[in-house]
């Protein structure tokens, strides 16, 4: 078995994984979201990324709701969030994050 095998191998489990979690939903709770341009930017980026499905962006509840992912996949999400200036909840809310956020803001606003 070489490399090209192992490779083919993993994302054969990845895709049963996917397809596993298919219809369950997970929601983090994010800070800084405030508006249509913050949804918007949330949107764009987090969609760029084939495995995020059925995305759902609610600002009134700060919440970012997608089809389950492996637990590596949702890391991986809510560390986009937060480069963008949405961290989740539980994690700490700088004021470098709250100033991504405004930038972020602006820029989904500016794209609508």
């Amino acid at each position: 078995m070489d490399g090209n095998d192992l490779c083919h191998m993993f994302f054969m489990l990845e895709e049963i994984i996917l397809k596993q979690n298919q219809g369950m939903t997970q929601t983090v709770e994010i800070q800084n979201l405030k508006c249509g341009g913050c949804e918007n930017t949330i949107r764009k980026n987090l969609n760029k990324f084939e495995f995020v499905r059925n995305l759902e962006v609610d600002v009134q509840k700060g919440t970012v709701s997608l089809d389950a992912l492996p637990p590596d996949y949702l890391v991986f999400v809510k560390r986009v969030l937060s480069n963008m200036g949405y961290p989740v909840v539980e994690d700490g809310n700088s004021v470098g994050k709250k100033v991504k956020s405004y930038v972020s803001c602006a820029l989904g606003r500016m794209n609508t």
